[in-house]
């Protein structure tokens, strides 16, 4: 349920809404998600924060309980018994899409701990850039960054996006295709890889960090 954010002006009265309706409101404002003054109802303060800001995390939901993502939870007996992970194609544009508010916390939080801000004229690599906010707080902290997105075209669609609104498109550079097989260019001064590794077996990751560390001079995981 959307609404005005908490402390704007009561929204004019509403055509008469239906008793099933009413009687879920009146619920809403017992359990303190909803104000009522009359047959006007509004979102609470901690309601409007989460539901109608930027702090909503429920989008995240359509990744981490999509159909792909259960199935994979379903195999995992399987594959602790195994000792060896399936392959499961996941939707990687949804994650874009859908985790942008729960990563956008952790990658300020870790582009503070790098004190990229006084570092200067930085590259950065951002393998499987994904929403791009990994290398976007980098660059918010630090004005002469530039970042070097690495993923899919349809997913890097959606990190431009995201690094026109944050105003520093012209510093941010797209690299199309997979991480194997895609000039990747440089050197860089850092490569971040942000929920990536554990994607891949020992050997393709020992094989792709040894050539991202041939390419800069630091990495960052997490």
């Amino acid at each position: 349920m959307r609404g005005p954010i908490p402390f704007e002006p009561w929204p004019p009265t509403p055509a008469p809404l239906s008793a099933a309706c009413v009687a879920l409101c009146d619920y809403l404002v017992v359990q303190g998600h909803l104000l009522k003054q009359g047959a006007r109802y509004r979102l609470t303060f901690n309601a409007g924060l989460y539901l109608a800001s930027p702090a909503y995390l429920g989008c995240a939901v359509k990744f981490l309980a999509s159909d792909a993502t259960v199935s994979a939870f379903c195999r995992l007996r399987q594959v602790v018994e195994r000792g060896v992970a399936s392959i499961q194609e996941l939707d990687w544009v949804e994650y874009a899409r859908s985790m942008a508010p729960l990563a956008q916390p952790v990658a300020e939080f870790a582009a503070a701990a790098l004190e990229v801000d006084s570092a200067g004229p930085i590259q950065v690599l951002d393998i499987g850039a994904g929403h791009g906010f990994h290398g976007l707080a980098i660059a918010a902290q630090n004005s002469s960054a530039h970042i070097f997105a690495l993923d899919a075209p349809r997913v890097l669609e959606i990190a431009i996006e995201n690094a026109r609104q944050s105003g520093v498109a012209e510093r941010y550079h797209l690299i199309h295709g997979d991480a194997f097989e895609a000039g990747l260019g440089g050197p860089y001064d850092l490569a971040l890889a942000a929920n990536f590794a554990h994607h891949l077996d020992d050997a393709a990751n020992v094989r792709l960090w040894c050539f991202i560390l041939a390419k800069g001079h630091q990495s960052v995981y997490f």
